[in-house]
């Protein structure tokens, strides 16, 4: 520092450390800020959590068991102040159930897109960090996998093995979903594997395996958090799906789309109309809120995609 007193330099080292630290901080600060700021994500945010805790407390806040059977003048009551959400064609408490059917929707969610995240990262991970002939022979089975229609092999499948538990649908959909996140995260190891701090590793001596885990992939960490929401509000829908076409979760437990299910033929014969739309709104709600919250996340971690205010 030419011309420099004393002073300033003691200035300038006590100045110093905090810019550092500012501009280290600098990202998740404006990240968080313009989350803070988003309407959308608010109350995206809110109704997510909402139902989170719904489902969670789901023991506590049911007035009723959700397999229980009532003794009524007839099996289909409307709403009322004993029965919030009516009753189905067997009796039960529609409240109940849409609260444990939220546990179970959210559950298998969840646990599916965590097993697809984990699956398609160390897939498309050793994928574009390998490259040549290893990255062409693992893209081709990609792409390969791909083709075939999602929702036709898991009825395929379903349909030929019967009813499966629980944990074994969860199994399915998690091992079927992982093409699309290996893709993604190939494409991101690629443009990052010719990095500097990459050739920075490798000429201190780390092992390729150790510059991948330790350097490489928290750089990803930004599209996979994207990838994750979208893919629990499409797994929600997937899983409503199969169940409504009786191949999904195995009575007597119930999920929104099993719920959906046993009024879908009460409301064609215009009663029951509860059945179908309380689950729905919930269904419907739930995914909105996972949809509005992956795609704020996605503009704000890249602030050229937020719209003009």
């Amino acid at each position: 520092m030419p011309n420099a007193t004393p002073s300033s330099v003691a200035a300038f080292a006590d100045t110093a450390p905090a810019e550092v630290i500012s501009a280290s901080a600098e990202p998740r600060t404006r990240l968080w800020e313009t989350l803070r700021q988003d309407r959308a994500f608010k109350v995206a945010i809110l109704v997510l959590v909402s139902f989170m805790l719904a489902a969670i407390l789901a023991p506590v806040l049911a007035p009723y068991d959700p397999t229980r059977l009532f003794e009524l003048p007839t099996p289909l009551q409307p709403p009322s102040a004993l029965h919030w959400f009516g009753t189905d064609p067997t009796t039960r408490d529609v409240f109940s159930r849409v609260l444990y059917g939220g546990r179970i929707s959210l559950a298998i969610a969840f646990l599916a897109v965590s097993l697809a995240l984990g699956i398609g990262t160390g897939y498309g991970a050793i994928a574009g960090y390998a490259g040549g002939l290893v990255d062409t022979l693992m893209m081709r089975t990609i792409d390969a996998c791909l083709s075939v229609p999602r929702i036709l092999l898991l009825i395929a499948v379903l349909s030929l093995w019967g009813e499966l538990s629980t944990l074994s649908l969860v199994l399915l959909i998690g091992v079927t979903g992982w093409f699309g996140v290996a893709r993604l995260v190939r494409a991101q190891v690629v443009s990052l594997r010719d990095r500097d701090f990459v050739f920075a590793s490798r000429a201190l001596g780390a092992a390729g395996a150790r510059t991948l885990v330790r350097h490489v992939l928290p750089h990803l960490a930004s599209p996979v958090l994207v990838a994750a929401t979208l893919g629990i509000g499409h797994v929600i829908i997937v899983e409503a799906g199969l169940s409504f076409l009786g191949y999904g979760v195995p009575q007597p437990q119930s999920s929104w789309g099993s719920i959906i299910r046993d009024g879908s033929e009460s409301l064609q014969t215009g009663s029951g109309w509860w059945l179908t739309v309380f689950p729905g709104l919930a269904l419907i709600l739930t995914v909105l809120a996972v949809n509005v919250v992956s795609d704020r996340l996605r503009a704000a971690m890249n602030p050229r995609q937020l719209p003009a205010s």
